[in-house]
């Protein structure tokens, strides 16, 4: 596997023992050693961040094609469907995109599979759905039923 894995792991593994003594005080985290080792974590979540930025950028360009926009949108749905990325899509400005992508556009594919990402981004996470209610979500919705 890969070495900084195993690494994390290791590191893991000792904050929760160090952090579960009986009777000890709860351990402050050096920020020396979280600065030691803050490139890990970058370099494990990097990639993705980078590609779902690329995704975002693809389906709100309004000058691009349109079979490119949806499947931009698509893409984004599918990284919806894990909640570890879909927690994070109204600080990385996923939820707006495809809010203006729906306002926007009067494709009916764009339309449709902005709606799904956003429905997709809804599941199981109680702050992405006050975060889009706040954003004029619902009346949108309504009207796409109508």
């Amino acid at each position: 596997g890969d070495p900084r894995l195993k690494s994390l792991n290791e590191v893991l593994k000792w904050s929760v023992k160090e952090s579960t003594k009986d009777g000890a005080e709860p351990r402050k985290v050096d920020p020396k050693v979280v600065e030691e080792n803050k490139h890990l974590l970058d370099e494990l979540f990097r990639d993705e961040y980078g590609g779902i930025e690329a995704l975002r950028k693809l389906a709100a360009d309004e000058s691009a094609d349109v079979g490119d926009r949806a499947e931009a949108l698509e893409a984004l749905e599918e990284y919806a469907q894990d909640l570890n990325f879909a927690v994070n899509f109204g600080k990385v400005g996923v939820l707006k995109t495809a809010l203006d992508v729906f306002r926007g556009s009067e494709d009916s594919r764009l339309r449709a599979n902005s709606v799904w990402l956003l429905g997709t981004s809804m599941q199981d996470i109680q702050s992405i759905k006050d975060e889009l209610v706040e954003m004029g979500v619902i009346p949108m919705l309504k009207e796409a039923l109508e």
